[in-house]
């Protein structure tokens, strides 16, 4: 049964004298297809919907803070919605689409099999030996290639958008090596309907009249986006007479497509042919074409849809129109990436730039504007009542890139900063359109959910346990960290300055409270310090995580308390109040400007007072805390209530002598680790606990040197390049560790399973901030400035150029790299804040 959510505003209507984009009709596609610009387009409006009537009912809760009213995005012209109104904005799907409306839509999308082989959809770590986008621009063009052994195909998908309508063209030939295997394409599209308003529909599907030239025609209405057409046509020699259409009304589920793959995969028969009927009011089609490679197939969106003769006249010749709008879009990219980045200008390891090292910067940048996706939602937040189910957000949009296609197709907050920065450099409007996306999702106190988990769609990739969000939890607001460069071309008077005072102008208001939601939320016990929330002693972990704070198990104190003092977080305080005094001044707020200076003066003291540890040389957090200890192993049981009702996981040190807690006093049983032994887990028995410095260097230490927090001539600065190039500490040969190598907490599981994350390997984000931290000071009179700049070009070369070589060897950008081998590992590909790399690259701070 669906679930039902709380009551909506009505959704707006469009922007435009109130035509709907369908009634551009053929028209633009034609436009699209021949080359020429469409010259009128609608806005793109967001709007709070309607409840929807399949969808679940709401417990009683106490409702969480509003959100602010989501003016942010009128900032930005009917041009400009326009040119987004299509993309690839479904990042977590192999080859998907969806129109940027809401709160309807539709959605496209691309599945496929061999006889026998794994039916693609999803983006998975699942086995294709290359996948990502190496040409894409943000804006209605994208090339792809995915090489699947499994299914012995070797996909290339391309996009093209202009406006209302677009083209998509899927070309499949046998991957090298692999036996001809026919190959079974599915091609679907549906409505985005899960938050419809009154009356719950959004338009209707259907297979529509045959076509000539061996073309497949499915036709709709959407309430938003108005009647339209999909054609898909086979390549030459290809017929359509096997072609197979599904069709369903999904009657009870609040999304027609999220389950799409299992829903093809259960109604295939015998011989893997897919059932041939559509339902009335169906909101989901799916097309199945049997085909051996080498074919390709051509998608054509025709807004308005096909009158009589109109589209067999609009697919003659279509095909030779789009291979040459797609070489010119792929020349215009190639051209725009040398300018842009200057990579004529570049070297890395002394040499100019090669053609790998221009393919590698092309496939950072573009995979990263591959996974810009476009979500529709509401988030659930943890009730502030105890006791109380969590409470639902109003539903909103949000445009923003995802940091993992295959593991994390969703937005994060102290991810998107860092995308920010390679978006920025690419098109400043398209960053501005995310960025207010972001700022739209501001509750009235200033909060800003970390993780957006919206639409039906992206929740399904999350387990139930972790959709909730917390008020009090913070993230690093590294949003700010690409308003550093506005704030710099303020102060060099560029000719862009007017511009971008007027942006400045519309996000002044949210920014600020932002700041001020950190400052009165996440205080220490002493005045000026500031604590990371969160962290909770019984979480199960050898050191309680610290997730709140980006650096999930990088140790902190033993024990958390409400006298801990983070420095990361005073740091990430510290640079918002700088840059926010210095955008104050510029837009002539001159009270304002004094209150942050002075704030940012008393920052610094704090810094000084209650981080610096002069015996270490580097900057610490504080808390209760052991710096020695030994690390034990403890054997996982179950214990239970008297009466058997309820039971927990408890660590004990002697199975012969089970000691359960009071709570639950019976012991059960030992718990087995799944390979014919028993359960084990390290606790760590600490000596010397007290009230202290937290001891342990690694990225938390490098903070004031990432932020540029320090003076040029700070005493500091020495010792923290000691500790950043040392190799014993933080320096390879492949970039800088996250902890050192020193530590007894170096590479250690937090608990069984779990590998280290914070506990060495090297971050692609945080080397980047050291870089732009290096660069900063090795163009600054100071003692430090010829050190500075042999450190940061030998940790450029190593960086980029191990980076480099991983993406050769493997094809992928990786979440994090090996400290000891310069291997990328865990999840892939990860074009997050990892195609950073083009920025270093190009050296763009």
């Amino acid at each position: 049964m669906a679930k039902k959510r709380s009551a909506r505003a009505p959704a707006a209507t469009p922007a435009s004298a109130g035509m709907s984009y369908g009634a551009m009709g053929v028209a633009s596609a034609a436009a699209l297809i021949i080359g020429i610009s469409i010259a009128s387009a609608l806005a793109w409006t967001s709007s709070t919907p309607a409840a929807a009537p399949n969808a679940p009912p709401a417990a009683p809760a106490s409702p969480p803070a509003r959100r602010l009213p989501s003016d942010a995005l009128s900032y930005f012209s009917a041009e400009h919605n326009a040119s987004l109104l299509w993309g690839t904005y479904r990042p977590g799907t192999y080859f998907g689409l969806r129109s940027r409306t809401a709160p309807t839509g539709l959605v496209a999308g691309l599945m496929w099999a061999a006889r026998d082989g794994p039916l693609r959809h999803e983006c998975e770590q699942d086995g294709l030996q290359q996948y990502g986008y190496t040409e894409h621009d943000g804006q209605g063009y994208g090339a792809q290639r995915l090489l699947d052994h499994a299914n012995a195909v070797d996909l290339h998908t391309s996009f093209l958008a202009d406006g209302a309508g677009w083209v998509g063209r899927v070309a499949a030939r046998r991957a090298e090596g692999q036996p001809a295997r026919e190959l079974s394409a599915y091609v679907y599209v549906a409505l985005e309907d899960e938050y419809a308003p009154p009356p719950g529909r959004a338009g209707a599907l259907r297979r529509g009249a045959p076509l000539g030239e061996g073309t497949v025609h499915l036709e709709g209405e959407e309430r938003t986006l108005g009647r339209f057409s999909l054609l898909v046509r086979p390549s030459a020699g290809e017929a359509a007479e096997g072609a197979r259409v599904w069709g369903t009304a999904a009657e009870g589920e609040a999304c027609a497509y999220a389950a799409v793959r299992q829903a093809v995969s259960a109604r295939l028969g015998p011989r893997g042919e897919l059932r041939d009927e559509v339902e009335e009011g169906a909101r989901l089609l799916v097309l199945q074409l049997a085909m051996t490679p080498p074919f390709s197939l051509d998608l054509l969106y025709v807004p308005g849809g096909c009158g009589e003769g109109q589209c067999d006249a609009l697919l003659r010749d279509s095909s030779s129109h789009v291979t040459a709008q797609l070489a010119a879009r792929r020349d215009a990219f190639s051209s725009r990436l040398e300018r842009t980045f200057a990579l004529h200008e570049r070297k890395l390891r002394d040499r100019p730039l090669g053609e790998a090292e221009r393919a590698f910067a092309a496939a950072a940048l573009s995979a990263q504007l591959g996974s810009i996706g476009y979500f529709y939602g509401e988030s659930t937040v943890a009730s502030q009542l105890e006791g109380e189910p969590p409470g639902h957000t109003d539903a909103a949009p949000l445009t923003s890139v995802v940091p993992s296609r295959s593991f994390f197709p969703r937005g994060f907050l102290w991810d998107e900063g860092f995308h920010q920065l390679v978006v920025a450099a690419w098109s400043e409007p398209l960053a501005d359109d995310i960025l207010l996306h972001w700022l739209g999702l501001m509750h009235t106190d200033g909060w800003i959910p970390r993780e957006q988990i919206l639409g039906a769609e992206a929740r399904a990739r999350v387990p139930s346990e972790f959709l909730v969000q917390h008020r009090h939890h913070a993230n690093p607001p590294t949003l700010l960290l690409r308003l550093q460069w506005l704030a710099d071309s303020l102060d060099a008077a560029t000719p862009e300055a007017e511009e971008r005072l007027r942006f400045l102008r519309k996000v002044w208001v949210r920014l600020l409270r932002w700041y001020h939601w950190y400052v009165s939320t996440q205080g220490g016990a002493v005045p000026g310090t500031f604590r990371w929330r969160g962290r909770d002693a019984s979480d199960g972990k050898l050191n309680a995580m610290t997730l709140s704070s980006g650096l999930d198990d990088f140790p902190r104190a033993t024990s958390p308390t409400e006298q801990e003092r983070h420095v990361d977080l005073l740091c990430w305080v510290a640079f918002a109040s700088r840059l926010l005094g210095r955008l104050a001044a510029h837009l002539g707020m001159g009270e304002e400007t004094e209150k942050l200076r002075a704030a940012h003066a008393a920052q610094l003291q704090a810094l000084e007072k209650y981080h610096w540890n002069e015996k270490l040389g580097a900057y610490c957090d504080h808390g209760l805390h052991a710096n020695e200890g030994a690390f034990k192993p403890h054997y996982v049981v179950k214990c239970g209530t008297a009466d058997g009702s309820s039971s927990v996981e408890h660590d004990i040190a002697d199975p012969r002598r089970p000691d359960c807690p009071r709570s639950h006093p019976k012991f059960m049983f030992p718990l087995g680790d799944g390979r014919g032994g028993l359960l084990m887990r390290e606790r760590f028995t600490p000596r010397k606990l007290r009230h202290q410095w937290v001891e342990h260097l690694g990225y938390v230490a490098l903070f004031p040197l990432m932020l540029r927090l320090l003076p040029a001539d700070s005493p500091r600065l020495p010792r923290l390049l000691d500790l950043l190039r040392d190799p014993a500490a933080l320096w390879t040969p492949y970039g800088l560790r996250s902890l050192s190598k020193r530590d007894a907490w170096y590479a250690r599981e937090n608990a069984p399973g779990d590998q280290p994350y914070w506990r060495g390997p090297i971050w692609v984000n945080l080397n980047y901030l050291c870089l732009a931290g290096l660069h900063h000071y090795a163009n600054l009179d100071g003692p430090v400035r010829d050190r500075a700049a042999e450190v940061y070009s030998e940790l450029r070369n190593n960086l980029v150029g191990n980076m480099l070589e991983q993406w050769r060897q493997t094809g992928y950008f990786w979440e994090q790299y090996n400290p000891d081998s310069g291997v990328g590992q865990r999840t892939h590909p990860f074009n997050g804040w990892s195609s950073l790399a083009l920025l270093a690259l190009a050296e763009v701070y």
